[in-house]
């Protein structure tokens, strides 16, 4: 369990870094990926980006460090959570947006080398452990899926209420 936490939470730190990287070099890569979705949304501030992948980085470094530190039954369906909304962020947006634009999208690498097998490793490794129950692993993956596009249109929204406000 150790190792797999530990893995999920470097995953995350090195996926966050591409996406900071990659947009730091071509901010117009995000700006594209947000035009092929098809969203009438505007592009947040370049600082804005930054501080949300680092709070994407701490929050869940935080829940998987406590419980590799102190397993508990909350702590694993939390980890479990986590580690299924980074495999559903690996699918959507990143591959399915450079499937559909034909061109990278930043923290496309990271979501295939990286993302996809450690997440989809620990998740098979808290079934096969049995790092919590079948349902209450089912409800983490569930929860996590359904999490992630809500978490990042809540931060899309809350940037968007911040640039107003800052006005």
């Amino acid at each position: 369990m150790r190792q797999w936490l530990l893995a999920l939470l470097a995953t995350i730190v090195l996926h966050n870094l591409e996406e900071a990287s990659a947009i730091a070099i071509a901010p117009h890569s995000l700006w594209g990926a947000i035009q092929a979705t098809g969203l009438a949304l505007a592009p947040p501030p370049l600082g804005a980006i930054y501080a949300g992948l680092a709070l994407f980085a701490i929050v869940p470094a935080i829940v998987l460090l406590r419980t590799v530190g102190r397993p508990s039954p909350a702590g694993l369906f939390l980890s479990c959570m986590i580690a299924a909304m980074v495999l559903a962020n690996a699918v959507f947006p990143h591959l399915a947006l450079t499937v559909l634009t034909g061109r990278y999208t930043p923290g496309a690498i990271s979501a295939v080398v990286l993302s996809l097998p450690i997440a989809g490793g620990t998740l098979h490794a808290a079934w096969k452990g049995r790092w919590t129950g079948r349902v209450p692993l089912a409800g983490a993956i569930g929860l996590g899926v359904i999490l992630l596009p809500l978490v990042l249109l809540g931060f899309w929204a809350l940037q968007q209420l911040v640039a107003e406000v800052a006005k």
